[in-house]
């Protein structure tokens, strides 16, 4: 008698959580996604002297996050490429994309004739392509066009 007493109760449980909207099993298989979301960060330019406007080849062009740790700021440098012969670089980070400024240092690390450049990119309000409608937003590109760089002047 105690288990009929028992099951009826939990029928009436149960079609009342049915009421509710809440159901033991789902009709939509559930996609189990790990990580947190992304996109990919992409600027990319050409390197020339700001003097001749001449395409200046093995430049370091690198690409960060700014930071500030116990009230010190700072960059964090992520990737880096070097320019081409015709001063060319593309170089891309894929970080979380509420990401509104980027840091890019470009410097002449071999041969020091140049100084180094160091230039605040703004990605406020930029568009995402080719995303994945999940935790992928898509890719968000800055093209900087001519990026000049002026020559050390020397210290006699």
């Amino acid at each position: 008698m105690k288990n009929r007493v028992i099951s009826f109760y939990s029928k009436i449980i149960s079609f009342l959580l049915v009421l509710l909207g809440f159901s033991s099993c789902s009709l939509i298989d559930p996609k189990d996604e790990y990580g947190v979301p992304s996109a990919k960060f992409k600027v990319k330019g050409q390197v020339v002297d700001a003097e001749t406007e001449n395409s200046i080849g093995n430049i370091k062009a690198a690409l960060g996050l700014p930071s500030e740790q116990d009230g010190v700021k700072g960059v964090y440098y992520i990737d880096s490429v070097y320019t081409g012969k015709d001063g060319k670089f593309e170089v891309d980070i894929r970080d979380y994309p509420d990401i509104r400024k980027l840091v890019l240092k470009i410097e002449d690390s071999e041969k020091e004739i140049f100084e180094t450049r160091v230039d605040t990119i703004d990605f406020t309000g930029s568009n995402f392509s080719g995303g994945s409608g999940n935790w992928y937003e898509g890719k968000a590109v800055k093209d900087l066009g001519k990026v000049t760089i002026s020559r050390k002047e020397d210290k006699k």
